[in-house]
């Protein structure tokens, strides 16, 4: 019984980090979240993007100041709305 919950927590752990590393290339939630918002400011057709300049490093300088909860938590929040709308 043990051993099953074990395994069900590897795999549910496994395939979290695994989709972190698909979408993000990071495992770091902060520096996930800066890549969340540099992409959604792509899409989204901003003028810096529309210039051709990187908006990520602008991002990573704003969420190194969010502690990993935060981070965590802006992450759950984004992947809910996107999830539920």
């Amino acid at each position: 019984m043990i051993g099953r919950i074990a395994l069900f927590v590897l795999i549910l752990l496994s395939v979290t980090v695994g989709s972190a590393l698909a979408v993000y290339g990071e495992v770091d939630p902060c520096r996930m979240l800066a890549k969340d918002h540099a992409m959604q400011s792509n899409k989204e057709g901003t003028w810096p993007h529309a210039l051709g300049i990187d908006t990520e490093p602008w991002y990573r300088l704003e969420t190194s100041q969010y502690s990993t909860g935060e981070c965590v938590e802006e992450l759950v929040n984004i992947w809910s709305e996107r999830i539920l709308t």
